[in-house]
């Protein structure tokens, strides 16, 4: 409003209406020649300001902080609440439900105290399954970050194979994954899939990939690559993008081969980005529930039983939500734990 004011006093004093007339006043040019490109770029601010009364700070054009800060709250607090709905209530009402003994069968909650808590920890079914958690986390989270890798540096030329290759990576990323267990069910059934179609008509025997222990792990692990290797792709490719090609002409100069560039040049340029990746896939990885229930369930004979199928199907198909519930705190805790040790870890590369 000040501003305003003041410029409207000057356009005024001079008779214009309009800032265009204003900026086409060339009589309030001061010569000053420019060594460069010899013109005249200097506009005598004094000569239009001099003849003019001072124009005061008033209090009314102060500027309302106040206000600001209250407009900032009531715009957030929709998002807030919607998050404290659909995230923050579920959580504590979960912790809550781990200390009763709550089940679908009724609808009575006693408190037990941490008599779930004693039971999951004599449970071996629940070691069995973290155990395979971190089995197919540690496998699966590096294939993405590996195979992510090896698509951003084999895909940073532009050219028509390319954007049709890069298609193909990101459009798994955009499906459900309902729709994604569908094609591979499809595709790894071990009566009519397609998979096992083709090797019976190259003369092969059909293979169990959904019924054997080691198939079943290995299928999950490569149906979720497939889902999900954009988002590593994506990430790494971007980084790899900030990357400056004179410093790889420069270490080709030197004398430097492709392994040694991207040795000493790649990986440490992308090093941060490939810090967060890893954190971001590992949980992302330790949480799998979909693709498992939807393919195996589970099976067979337990060996496709991650945590967060266990926890479903405490809660859900023997109807015990205490118990349930108590298995989902701990999975939240060992979420926070991973969250804190990669934090640490990013730290300190920093």
């Amino acid at each position: 409003l000040f501003i305003a004011r003041q410029l409207r006093e000057i356009m005024a004093k001079l008779g214009v209406r309009t800032v265009d007339a204003l900026v086409g006043r060339t009589d309030l040019i001061r010569p000053r020649e420019n060594r460069i490109t010899h013109r005249a770029d200097t506009i005598d601010l004094s000569r239009i300001l001099g003849d003019l009364p001072p124009v005061h700070y008033r209090e009314e054009d102060k500027y309302d902080f106040a206000l600001e800060k209250t407009l900032d709250v009531s715009v957030l607090l929709p998002a807030f609440a919607l998050i404290g709905c659909v995230t923050l209530y579920p959580a504590v009402y979960n912790i809550f439900l781990s200390f009763t003994n709550m089940t679908l069968r009724n609808n009575t909650k006693t408190f037990v105290g941490l008599r779930n808590y004693i039971r999951l920890f004599g449970d071996a079914y629940v070691w069995q399954a973290l155990g395979r958690t971190f089995i197919y986390m540690i496998i699966g989270a590096s294939l993405r970050v590996i195979c992510g890798l090896g698509c951003a540096l084999l895909l940073r030329s532009r050219s028509k194979v390319n954007m049709f290759t890069r298609t193909a990576i990101i459009l798994p990323w955009v499906m459900s994954e309902i729709m994604v267990s569908a094609v591979w069910m499809w595709i790894l059934n071990h009566r009519t899939g397609l998979l096992n179609g083709m090797i019976t008509l190259l003369g092969g025997q059909a293979v169990g990939w959904l019924v054997d222990p080691i198939l079943s792990m290995l299928s999950i692990i490569v149906a979720s690559l497939w889902k999900n290797l954009a988002y590593s792709y994506l990430l790494l490719f971007a980084a790899l993008q900030s990357i400056s090609l004179d410093l790889y002409e420069a270490s080709r100069i030197d004398g430097c081969g492709p392994f040694q560039s991207f040795r000493y040049i790649t990986i440490p340029m992308i090093k941060p980005t490939l810090m967060v990746v890893m954190v971001m896939v590992s949980i992302s990885a330790f949480g799998q529930f979909s693709l498992t229930y939807s393919l195996t369930g589970g099976g067979p004979v337990r060996a496709t039983e991650f945590i967060g199928l266990y926890m479903h199907k405490q809660a859900f198909t023997y109807m015990d939500l205490g118990y349930g519930a108590a298995i989902g705190v701990l999975v939240f805790v060992i979420n926070v734990v991973m969250t804190l040790l990669y934090r640490n870890v990013l730290k300190s590369d920093t």
